[in-house]
């Protein structure tokens, strides 16, 4: 009996090992930067593990009495995937359902059922992508959403990775298009932090209890699509809320009066964005992208604004613009384009190496790039310029509208009107305010309820609560958590072209002659931020504040700002830069977000948590010294990295981590009293040369810990590790590469 426990254990072991890992038939080690190279993928293998329940979901699909996909026939299928590279193959487990609104996305083709899918692996990752949809060519138009999708992105636009590829379906080939879902590895991957995504609520338009498609247009406002990163805390939650308020107020705009249907603007006081967005889309044919039900947003918390994100643009590159009905572009339209507005980004498609990459970028996301392909290329972009030219000779001579103001008040008694005129059953929550740690929502009825956060996500994502159709239109702030704008004239004279906002304890002087600022916080909760800043030759000192410093710790890893660092810089330029930084309080003491160039000197000196992180960005630091970090000394991630001089001690957590896809270079690295000395993981390359550790647990270590990257290397030459407990840590998809290991 006891030997037969022992094997059972034994098998169930190994079965674990061999599914918690990997299952790759070739050194992933080896192509960790090929990994992310479209090109690089031959095809994709999808076998069903319930084909008959498959193929009788499909058929049902197939005959079903209605135009559109019934929401109850997206069943989920259990599948196995084999993705198939230039240099081996990976095998992953997935689910996947029928995808679409419309049945074009479900046909027959010479007697093989044909359908467009919506794929979630369950480990591993297609370029990043863990999330993902494989559609059926005709229904996005095919090259016209390759081509467009790779357009926006050069202009600036989130847009998310689309190419053709081959996929073999249950042993039929087909070509289909690939394109990333819009989640949380899509905004990363698009140097975005993580934050609320909404969407324009689909869930009354497709024959809602028998009515015609788009009777309740006038009804259907907007959702937030990953609730889950509401629930991570109350900052989280915040964030969601004061953005959600802001783009539901926009939509009831919109189903109060429909002359305005495409352009839903939001920022518009604040930059062009969406206008932008607007016009590109116009002119590329995509106004299916701009209908509100198919918008998509992502609330940027450090910019405190929305990003539009495209999606299902239906786009036709190379057709000219009429303004007439059957395309949905009416010059009414621009009326809302100021007459001195320009779309600059325009100039980009003429210029050479611009269009070079878009064209480098096509062929690599095509199957067999032809003569045909070339002259649709040619064609479009020339079509797309001549489209912007008639769209700004249009806004050029319009004599500009201003749209009709309408308040908070007047939009929610017209939208429970129109819902009263449809006699649909809604519960609308006129607005939703917050009780300690529960909220408390307001029906129009006047009556109160309690709702936990978990009963709020779940009505912002799906309009709905416990089987009740249940809106919230409105969000009333507390107050207490206010935004404080300040730029000091001292500053400001200073730092032209910068913004600076912080919480209301920051206190600072400053020395503009021998160029020293010091910052001083007046509880541990303090921050600032520095945006879009150009600044040389400056040394900035941050004093944290130590009152209550071992009792409290900050609820959630950012604020209500979404920052990290109590120090926080954001999008700018360093050159000869110095930062002094102590006791800080914050997840981060300082925090580098997207920003380029040289730094002297960061000296970080007793941090709650970790004393530097880095994200997005690329950077020279000449000399980097930290002691004392709750957690780790030093973070960075997501971009291109060289350091020279490097002195770290006494880290609770790693010395150094590197992650999420960064290249970095170190030279001269000593790392003392911690517990993990260099640690490079997710698709990150480390090279390290003269590298001294004392009285480490691990000297180095090199893993792969999120699903939506690969392994990591780590190259080190001339390392000491003295007073170790383990010389190296690697997983099966990474490695650790010594050259002279001097001293053990």
């Amino acid at each position: 009996m006891f030997y037969k426990i022992v094997i059972f254990i034994i098998i169930i072991i190994i079965f674990s090992l061999k599914n918690s890992l990997a299952n790759c038939d070739f050194d992933q080690s080896k192509y960790i930067r090929e990994f992310q190279e479209v090109n690089s993928l031959k095809s994709i293998k999808i076998n069903v593990n319930k084909k008959r329940k498959f193929y009788k979901n499909f058929a049902r699909i197939f005959s079903s009495n209605s135009e559109n996909i019934p929401l109850n026939l997206k069943k989920k299928f259990k599948a196995d995937l084999i993705v198939n590279y230039n240099f081996g193959s990976c095998y992953y487990k997935a689910q996947i359902r029928q995808l679409g609104d419309w049945k074009d996305h479900i046909k027959v083709i010479n007697g093989k059922p044909f359908r467009s899918l919506k794929v979630n692996l369950e480990n591993g990752n297609i370029f990043n992508s863990v999330k993902f949809k494989l559609y059926i060519p005709e229904t996005r138009k095919s090259y016209n959403e390759i081509l467009g999708s790779i357009l926006l992105r050069k202009l600036g636009f989130l847009s998310p990775e689309t190419f053709e590829t081959k996929v073999i379906l249950n042993g039929s080939r087909f070509n289909m298009i690939f394109q990333e879902d819009i989640v949380k590895e899509f905004l990363e991957k698009n140097l975005r932090r993580e934050g609320p995504i909404f969407e324009g609520d689909e869930s009354l338009l497709w024959s809602y209890k028998n009515k015609e498609n788009f009777k309740l247009e006038d009804m259907s406002l907007s959702r937030l699509v990953n609730n889950k990163w509401f629930l991570r805390g109350e900052s989280s939650e915040y964030i969601s809320l004061k953005a959600f308020s802001k783009l539901q107020n926009s939509y009831l705009y919109y189903s109060d009066d429909f002359t305005n249907s495409l352009s839903l603007f939001l920022n518009s006081r604040e930059d062009n964005i969406f206008k932008d967005y607007f016009f590109i889309l116009t002119a590329m044919n995509g106004w299916h992208a701009l209908r509100p039900h198919n918008r998509k947003f992502y609330f940027n918390p450090l910019l405190n604004k929305f990003e539009p994100i495209y999606y299902d643009g239906n786009l036709n590159l190379n057709s000219p613009i009429y303004m007439d009905l059957a395309n949905g572009i009416h010059k009414e339209d621009f009326k809302i384009f100021s007459k001195n507005y320009k779309f600059l980004k325009i100039r980009m498609l003429n210029e050479k190496n611009i269009k070079e990459n878009i064209l480098k970028d096509f062929k690599t996301r095509v199957i067999s790039y032809n003569n045909n392909l070339d002259d649709f290329f040619n064609e479009s972009i020339s079509t797309v310029l001549d489209n912007s030219k008639f769209i700004q000779d249009l806004i050029d001579q319009n004599s500009k509208i201003n749209l009709i103001e309408k308040n908070k008040d007047e939009l929610v008694n017209g939208y429970i009107k129109r819902v009263n005129f449809h006699n649909i059953n809604q519960e609308n929550i006129i607005y939703l305010s917050r009780d300690k740690l529960q909220y408390m929502a307001h029906f129009q009825n006047g009556q109160k309820s309690k709702l936990s956060s978990l009963e709020v996500s779940n009505i912002l994502r799906t309009n709905s609560l416990n089987n009740r159709r249940i809106v919230i239109l409105d969000y009333h702030d507390d107050n207490k958590n206010k935004i404080y704008f300040k730029k000091p004239t001292e500053l400001s004279e200073t730092f032209i072209n910068g913004e600076i906002i912080h919480s209301p304890g920051i206190d600072f002087n400053s020395n503009k002659d021998k160029k020293i600022l010091n910052l001083y916080q007046s509880n541990p909760y303090d921050w600032i931020i520095f945006k879009n800043f150009d600044i040389s030759d400056w040394v900035i000192n941050f004093f944290g504040s130590k009152k209550n410093k071992i009792t409290n710790t900050v609820p959630q890893r950012f604020n209500n700002q979404g920052l990290t660092g109590c120090l926080n810089f954001y999008n700018s330029k360093f050159d000869n830069i110095t930062f002094n930084v102590n006791d800080g309080m914050c997840e981060d003491s300082i925090n580098l977000i997207n920003s380029n160039g040289s730094i002297n000197l960061i000296k970080v000196k007793d941090s709650f948590s970790d004393g530097l992180d880095v994200d997005f960005s690329n950077l020279r630091i000449n000399n980097l010294i930290i002691e004392n970090a709750g957690n780790d000394c030093s973070d960075f991630s997501a971009g291109n990295y060289y350091i020279d001089q490097s002195n770290l001690n006494f880290c609770s957590d790693k010395a150094i981590s590197i992650g999420e896809n960064s290249n970095i270079s170190l030279n001269n690295v000593k790392v003392y009293n911690s517990y993990i000395g260099i640690a490079s993981k997710d698709s990150s390359i480390t090279k390290i040369n003269n590298l001294d550790l004392n009285n480490i647990n691990t000297c180095v270590s090199t893993y792969n810990k999120k699903q939506e990257f690969v392994g990591s290397i780590l190259q080190v030459k001339n390392m000491k590790c003295k007073n170790f407990i383990t010389i190296q840590n690697a997983d099966k998809l990474s490695k650790i590469i010594f050259e002279n290991k001097n001293e053990f």
